[in-house]
């Protein structure tokens, strides 16, 4: 080793120069540490966190739209006919009893002119030409009315057609008999037929009871 100072060559372990007495500073050589790589932080980007937000909410916007037109889609096929021609009609039966439609309500009065007593009321939906056909086979499919023997009565019968053919859907809900509420033994009961004369006159079937109705428009 050698003198800090003068540079004369010393032996190991000397504390003084035997040239100049300089103190000899023994210096421990430390290794350099690397220093660590620092940890990068993302940069927040507010405009993108911003535009995500936004697309979401604008994709839950557009969801929430479409399956709001879907279901109104839905429930106009399956809610009657758009063209309602029974509504705030009345119409006289062969035996004199009087049915009375409003917007989605019915009055069956036992007696044409009697509103106070002895009658049914429910709520109904009407359905005409393919949509009656659609409804008939497919939602009243239960009762057994293909469009085979539909099309098997248009061919035999000329005044009977698909444009004709009508659906009235009733959900009975009160029966008022002699002053009386009364239960109802069918609720839902469908009536099929067809609207004939100018839409002046039904000819339908009670299809619980398959019994035969005529009636007139008042």
């Amino acid at each position: 080793m050698f003198c800090n100072k003068c540079g004369n060559k010393v032996e190991e372990g000397t504390v003084f120069c035997t040239s100049c007495g300089n103190q000899i500073v023994t210096e421990e050589v430390k290794p350099v540490a690397i220093p660590e790589a620092p940890i990068t932080q993302p940069v927040k980007n507010k405009s993108n966190k911003f535009l995500k937000i936004l697309l979401l909410i604008v994709g839950i916007g557009f969801i929430t739209a479409l399956t709001f037109l879907l279901i109104n889609l839905f429930s106009n096929n399956k809610g009657g006919s758009s063209n309602n021609i029974l509504k705030d009609t009345t119409w006289i039966a062969g035996d004199e009893s009087e049915m009375v439609f409003g917007d989605d309500r019915l009055y069956w009065y036992r007696d044409e002119g009697v509103h106070d007593d002895n009658y049914y009321t429910g709520t109904y939906k009407f359905y005409m030409g393919s949509d009656a056909l659609e409804f008939l086979t497919d939602d009243l499919s239960s009762y057994g009315v293909t469009k085979e023997e539909l099309e098997g009565l248009f061919d035999r019968n000329s005044k009977y057609d698909e444009s004709n053919l009508v659906v009235i859907d009733i959900n009975y809900d009160k029966l008022i008999y002699n002053g009386a509420e009364k239960e109802v033994n069918y609720k839902h009961t469908p009536f099929y037929g067809f609207i004939l004369k100018n839409n002046t006159y039904l000819d339908v079937a009670n299809m619980n009871t398959a019994t035969y109705y005529s009636f007139t428009k008042k």
